[in-house]
This record gives structure tokens, sequence and C-alpha cells, in this order.
């Protein structure tokens, strides 16, 4: 975290990190590097659309930051948010930083990720780096850096592990790739399984997702019915007919499709909170 060069958004699904040809469901993790040490309105817009799944795979951020910046924040999310795609919707974000007293902690930022967070009502997790070597070097100072860490977050205890990075002093043998290292591998182990617990709000289309796949809905009902109607004027009688028909046709499917859309999603909605 802190000034970082701009970078474009990177996945890493199961198939990437997983050797096992198993059906285990394993989360995909999506590496958001790359946003500046700021609380701006800029910032913050781009953060809302990554978590909502706004911005494609390997998308430079940097893009969409400069059209904010050049067209203002209410263009920035006109042409942004009202995107019909849902790429990889965030369900969890993993802060991480260093344990290392000396290194800048990016206060601006922080704050930024926890706003956005709340207003999506997305559950963030800490991840304290480097514990181990940061310890034994600067002692009580870590133990003060992880304070400011929490505070900054608002962060419960239960919600931040304190790791040991593999690296060669740690794992000079590389042994890590034929077995486990429980003082590396239990702490991480013990914050995955408190991420990958669902919860009431996971897989749940937000609004805004059902509120652009009816707009996009209506606005092609109404296209094929002013098409219709050029066409009505325009050939052959027979023609006409056929052309009006099949665009009524098409518009009463579109909208016995999104009927039972809603129908399908008040169900679920009903399932979840029971």
């Amino acid at each position: 975290m802190g000034m970082q060069v701009t970078r474009r958004l990177r996945s890493f699904t199961k198939e990437e990190y997983y050797r096992q040809n198993d059906q285990c469901m394993l989360p995909t993790f999506i590496d958001m590097t790359g946003f500046e040490n700021d609380d701006s309105v800029i910032t913050e817009e781009l953060l809302y659309l990554v978590l909502c799944g706004k911005v494609k795979e390997k998308e430079a951020l940097n893009d969409i930051v400069t059209y904010g910046r050049l067209n203002g924040i209410a263009a920035m999310r006109t042409m942004y948010r009202t995107r019909l795609f849902s790429y990889r919707p965030i369900d969890r974000i993993i802060i991480v930083c260093s344990s290392n007293p000396d290194s800048a902690m990016p206060t601006a930022l922080l704050k930024t990720v926890v706003n956005v967070a709340n207003e999506l009502d997305v559950t963030f997790y800490g991840v304290m780096t480097h514990a181990d070597v940061c310890r034994e070097k600067y002692g009580n100072r870590v133990q003060e850096r992880e304070k400011l860490f929490r505070e900054y977050l608002g962060l419960p205890g239960n919600r931040l592990a304190n790791v040991i990075n593999y690296c060669s002093a740690v794992d000079p043998d590389r042994s890590f790739e034929d077995t486990l290292l429980p003082a590396v591998d239990v702490p991480v182990l013990r914050l995955l399984r408190q991420i990958l617990t669902p919860e009431p709000n996971d897989s749940v289309m937000h609004f805004e997702d059902w509120f652009n796949m009816l707009k996009a809905a209506f606005s092609t009902t109404k296209s094929l019915f002013y098409y219709g109607i050029r066409s009505f004027v325009a050939v052959d009688s027979r023609v006409k007919l056929a052309i009006f028909i099949a665009s009524l046709i098409i518009g009463l499917v579109l909208l016995l499709f999104i009927h039972t859309l809603c129908e399908i999603y008040e169900f679920i909605i009903r399932i979840r909170d029971r």
C-alpha cells in the first residue's frame, strides 16, 4: 500500500493457485494494487467501480482516473456505473500492510477503502506481513503500528492476522512446496476460514445491476417498437403486418422475462431472510 504505479486489475482463479484436480470451491483473488494514497472523490469512485465489478480484467485503472479528472465525477459515474456487465463483484476485502513501523501507512487510502466498503456492505479484513522479522527488529513499535492500523480501519481483533512471509530466511530449502509449515500456514488458514464463511448478502445482485438490466431491456423493446412503426409506414402491407407482430411478440417476451426475473429475485430474498 502507499504510492503505487498505476496497474491493471489482475485476478487469480482457483486453477492458477490450487494444484489438486478436484471439485473443491475456492475463491478468486483480485489484485487491486495501484491506488494512490488519497481520499479524493475520484479514488473513492474508482474503488466503488472495482468493488461493484464495473472494471474489466486487465483494464487500466489510470484510464478511468484520467477520464474522471478530465470530465468530472458526474461524467465518470455515468460512463462506468451504467455498464451492463458485472465482471467480478468483490465479496470480501483483504487489506495488506507491512509490520515495518518505518514504512509509511497510507491513512488517506485506508479511510477511502473503509468508506466504500461500508457503503456497499462489504466485510473487510486486515493482514500485517513480516510479523516475525519486524517483531525481532523493532519490538514494541510493531504493536504500536498494529494498533494504529486497526484504529484507522475500525477493525476488531478477530479480523486482523499477523503472518510470516514465505522467504529464504524462513524456509531456505523451499520445503513448503512438499509439506506444511504450521507457523506460516496456520494464521493464514485460520483467517481464510473466517473470510470464506458465507454471509447473508453473498452472491446477491445489487439493485443498480437490476436497474441497468431493466433499463437495457426497456430500451431494446422501445427500439423494436419504433422500428416496427417505421417499417409499417415504409414497406408492403403484408411485410408491415409481419414486422409489427414480430416486434410485439418480442416485446411481450422481454416483459415476461423481466417479470420472471423479478419473481425469482424476490423468492431468493425471502429464502435468504428466513
